[in-house]
């Protein structure tokens, strides 16, 4: 059955599907996602791509859903410049309010681009 595109749900992580390391602890929770869950799985992206591994990756599901929801994060890989591991850590801040809004995303990820400390990956 199809909806109306003037039809309000509310979105719902009830049927918790996927990879748990790139799911909000929120939606672990209490079963709600918003944008800002989206920012959270883009931080843990931004940090797979700087270490080139995936997160936990020598931990089963429910380990990762353990350590997400009594807040550990991976460490940051050797040689991430700082503003880089500043902003997945906003990413994935436990606390949605101090995740930053994709435009903050955007723009600071073009500046690191042009910083000659940034590694190549």
């Amino acid at each position: 059955m199809s909806r109306q595109i003037n039809e309000v749900s509310t979105p719902s992580c009830s049927e918790i599907k996927g990879m748990p390391a790139y799911i909000d602890p929120r939606c672990l929770k209490d079963s709600n996602y918003d944008k800002k869950s989206d920012i959270y799985s883009l931080g843990v992206i931004l940090w797979e791509i700087s270490s080139g591994q995936p997160p936990f990756k020598l931990l089963t599901p429910l380990e990762i859903v353990w350590k997400i929801l009594n807040g550990f994060r991976e460490i940051p890989a050797k040689n991430t410049p700082f503003q880089y591991v500043e902003l997945y850590k906003k990413c994935w801040d436990k606390d949605p309010s101090i995740r930053p809004e994709m435009s903050l995303v955007i723009n600071t990820l073009n500046g690191l681009r042009n910083l000659s400390t940034f590694i190549n990956i």
